[in-house]
């Protein structure tokens, strides 16, 4: 699972979320941790690849309700 946040220096989410799930082919969750939670981001990010969107200032029931989603019993 990865956590990324959007506007990063050198590679931003988006352009991380494309490498991750499409050059590398990688078949993990990608979830964006974000300050960007205005009316429609949700959507844009998903459209972009990512899998879920988490809002900055992160509230910590939140984080484990996205998480508790992606992690599986027993690994």
């Amino acid at each position: 699972m990865v956590l990324s946040d959007i506007d990063m220096p050198e590679m931003n989410g988006v352009e991380l979320v494309k490498k991750i799930k499409g050059k590398l082919k990688l078949n993990i969750p990608v979830i964006a941790l974000t300050a960007f939670a205005v009316v429609g981001d949700r959507e844009k990010l998903l459209l972009e690849g990512f899998d879920d969107h988490i809002a900055k200032p992160v509230e910590v029931e939140k984080l484990k309700e996205v998480l508790d989603k992606y992690i599986t019993p027993g690994k």
